[in-house]
């Protein structure tokens, strides 16, 4: 009995903290670039990512945020008139000093959800967007989280009344309910381009052969973390691919499209 009352009021005291912690949460969105005003270039960004930040395509500019994240991903609408005009951009992109960069080719018209709050008013018809995350600010969050154990959950270990100490347990870090083993790696300079966009022309699109290219849809979190300790690979974190429709869709031929010009690129770059 007495084992039982120790465990209702644990869970008690965990339903209050985390009742708290939802009525202080907040979110909104900054307007970081308006159209015709120079924005301006964070000094975490690769050098060359101003190039695109302030070209004449670029119209405004959104930072989501949400309280104690790290709020690092920017967003910017690029209004092209042309295929040229798209074309210079993924120039602009392939110039940005780093380890990658990514195009990612959207079945959709237009750029919908940008993250927590942020959603775009439908009919904008924004053709382009890019998107960049910042890696010192996230380094700098990941920095003060609060250390936890990477063991089975305490709250899940307590219902099943088993708590069996291991000695090699790891410390990780935790936000919420979420946690850590290693910092997040931020999302790379992206260009989201939407194909259903009367604007796009995608057959005529010259992607040089170092940049990323996949179906996906606007980066919102981070990129990715490595898989475990000592991997070098990557798994993303963020990507959201376009769900299965009906063949009449609209969705569904112009990821045809896609695939079918994903296929294309990789034999020509095989080559």
């Amino acid at each position: 009995m007495l084992h039982y009352r120790l465990l209702v009021l644990f869970l008690g005291i965990v339903m209050l903290g985390n009742f708290a912690s939802l009525a202080w949460a907040s979110g909104g969105t900054d307007v970081v670039a308006t159209r015709g005003a120079h924005a301006l270039v964070s000094p975490g960004w690769s050098p060359g990512t101003g190039e695109i930040v302030n070209d004449p395509c670029r119209t405004c500019g959104w930072n989501p945020w949400f309280s104690e994240w790290p709020n690092d991903v920017h967003h910017y609408a690029l209004v092209i008139d042309s295929t040229d005009d798209l074309n210079r951009l993924i120039a602009k992109l392939a110039g940005i000093k780093g380890d990658l960069q990514q195009i990612r080719l959207s079945c959709q018209t237009e750029p919908r959800s940008l993250g927590f709050v942020t959603s775009m008013p439908e009919g904008k018809g924004i053709p382009v967007l890019f998107t960049i995350g910042n890696q010192k600010q996230i380094d700098d969050w990941f920095k003060q989280l609060e250390d936890c154990d990477d063991s089975h959950d305490l709250v899940t270990t307590l219902v099943k009344g088993v708590v069996v100490p291991t000695p090699d347990r790891r410390t990780v870090k935790q936000f919420g309910k979420m946690t850590f083993a290693r910092v997040p790696t931020a999302i790379p300079p992206t260009l989201t381009i939407f194909v259903q966009n009367p604007l796009v022309e995608l057959e005529q699109l010259k992607i040089p052969a170092g940049i990323d290219v996949f179906v996906g849809q606007v980066p919102v979190g981070f990129y990715g973390v490595k898989e475990n300790e000592g991997s070098a690979s990557m798994k993303r974190a963020d990507v959201s691919e376009t769900p299965k429709t009906k063949v009449c869709d609209a969705s569904s031929v112009t990821r045809a499209r896609i695939e079918r010009f994903l296929e294309q690129r990789e034999r020509v770059t095989e080559r």
